[in-house]
């Protein structure tokens, strides 16, 4: 008999997907509780007020998640019920703090052993310290997370990678980078476009932000990279604003601008 898991992750590019589809690869029945949670929702007036009360005065967050996830309460207990009267083998979340702590409780309920991932330092999302009697484990991408906090118990883990079978294609010689916009690490972008240029790599770029937050353009500059080429390619990933920048760099290519917008520009694409 399969083994079951439930999944509780980020809605992040179909990532959930991924997992889902690598761990029926493995043999496990997967109970999918990833949905939807980058709007805020309020179905009425006294919810918004609440939420105020709660993050003005109680400084408790959880409100606001519960609100955001109380659409989807139904789904998660008809996906539950599945399991007729049984817990599943297994628990997987990543990030749980994302989750209103009543979703986690709950599939700690059903579930006889409930483990948590950390992707993000914990100092960048520091209530994940308040779930952690949900869990069997949590284990952290920051090593240096386990001597910050010793109280917790953390483990190290890497980060993963999907090993289901996938079409084949004809290698190239480029190099392949995927990335979200950070401000703060502009300075290290550019850096790396540098490096690729300086050792003659041919470099498929992209980078996704959402919202407008990279409008303002950065100051790489031709002189910066003067053999590159640019080419921008805007992709919608969600039925709200998304942004997407590809930059191909090419040696021995000449600049080509868009629009005069520097290369680091994050172009917002609106309904």
């Amino acid at each position: 008999m399969k083994k079951t898991i439930i999944l509780a992750v980020p809605y992040m590019y179909g990532l959930d997907q991924c997992i889902e589809k690598n761990l029926r690869f493995l043999g496990f029945e997967v109970i999918n509780l990833c949905y939807d949670d980058r709007d805020s929702y309020y179905p009425n007036l006294g919810s918004r007020l609440k939420n105020l009360y709660h993050k003005h005065i109680t400084k408790d967050g959880n409100y606001k998640k519960y609100l955001k996830y109380s659409r989807y309460l139904d789904d998660i207990q008809q996906k539950l019920a599945s399991l007729n009267g049984k817990k599943a083998d297994y628990a997987l979340c990543i990030r749980a703090n994302i989750y209103p702590k009543e979703i986690i409780a709950t599939i700690r309920e059903y579930s006889n052993v409930c483990v948590n991932y950390q992707w993000d330092g914990v100092g960048r999302f520091p209530d994940i310290i308040e779930y952690l009697d949900y869990f069997d484990q949590c284990w952290v991408f920051d090593p240096d997370d386990i001597q910050k906090y010793p109280q917790c118990c953390f483990k190290a883990t890497t980060n993963f990678y999907f090993d289901f079978p996938v079409a084949e294609y004809a290698p190239t010689n480029k190099l392949y980078f995927l990335g979200g916009y950070e401000l703060r690490r502009e300075e290290q972008t550019k850096r790396f476009i540098q490096e690729t240029e300086r050792l003659n790599l041919p470099l498929d770029f992209h980078i996704y932000c959402k919202d407008d937050r990279a409008e303002k353009p950065s100051d790489i500059t031709a002189s910066a990279i003067s053999t590159a080429t640019a080419s921008s390619v805007l992709k919608k990933t969600s039925a709200k604003c998304k942004v997407a920048v590809r930059l191909s760099i090419l040696h021995n290519s000449n600049i080509t601008a868009y629009h005069s917008v520097s290369l680091m520009r994050c172009v917002s694409i609106k309904n």
